[in-house]
């Protein structure tokens, strides 16, 4: 779950006070170990609990990743039983040493300053047919072209004669 903007907090203690009250909702939420991870971005823990699902007991395991700069956060979260805790605990952590969160290009940066109506948006470098300050229309995604569709062909009905029912036998009743 990548968390940006006021999901994500303005720093890893926002973020993380943030994951842990979503987790404290769950009944029976107990914490199980706390630690701290090493992150080049900025700052990670690892937090493994346990709480109630119907009669069950669950465990569970999340990672917040916060990078700094970025003022971006990724969650990575899995449930498991007793006897997966040990495969899902490794399968997260080599997740999490592969995570690298970018950095947003000037590209994305100026998009957002743009939807913010800042000075960027000038309408310099607006194509001559467009006038200046109006957003380009971006087409919508729509259904798939009738070609693109195909329907699976409906079951054959009861008493009719076709592939599957040997020729000139009537229905059973």
């Amino acid at each position: 779950k990548v968390l940006s903007g006021a999901g994500a907090g303005t720093d890893f203690d926002a973020a993380w006070a943030r994951q842990i009250a979503s987790l404290q909702g769950k009944s029976g939420f107990a914490v199980v170990t706390e630690a701290d991870l090493p992150f080049k971005q900025g700052k990670a823990k690892r937090l493994r609990y346990s709480y109630k699902e119907g009669r069950y007991t669950r465990l569970a395991e999340t990672i917040l990743a916060f990078a700094t700069e970025e003022k971006t956060a990724v969650a990575l979260n899995g449930s498991f039983t007793e006897g997966e805790q040990d495969a899902v605990g490794a399968a997260l952590l080599d997740l999490y040493n592969k995570l690298v969160i970018p950095k947003p290009s000037e590209k994305a940066k100026s998009a957002t300053a743009s939807a913010a109506g800042s000075p960027a948006d000038s309408g310099a470098g607006a194509s001559p047919d467009q006038p200046q300050g109006e957003p380009t229309a971006v087409p919508a995604a729509g259904p798939a072209p009738a070609s693109e569709v195909r329907q699976a062909p409906a079951p054959p009905s009861p008493g009719a004669s076709g592939p599957g029912r040997a020729p000139g036998r009537a229905p059973t009743k």
